[in-house]
């Protein structure tokens, strides 16, 4: 009897702490336009290479300009293969 008692006991606690550790967690919502871009500038990299590089940054939020204007500089070289 109490060997059932302790499973039921502790069956409760852990159903309870996997719902409380499955609680939602408010994010903030960013919509199209409300979020300024990071601008960068990208050197030394050409072909196939960059416009991937240039796809995940746009993607991720950031956009182009030229050096003077960037707040980050991304330099580098393109291997041959």
């Amino acid at each position: 009897m109490k060997r059932l008692l302790y499973t039921s006991l502790i069956s409760t606690l852990f159903i309870t702490s996997v719902a409380l550790a499955q609680e939602e967690i408010p994010l903030p919502l960013f919509l199209g336009g409300q979020v300024k871009p990071i601008w960068v500038s990208i050197s030394g990299i050409s072909g196939e290479a960059l416009q991937v590089l240039q796809f995940d940054l746009y993607v991720q939020g950031f956009s182009f300009t030229a050096p003077d204007a960037a707040q980050f500089l991304l330099s580098g070289r393109t291997m041959a293969t």
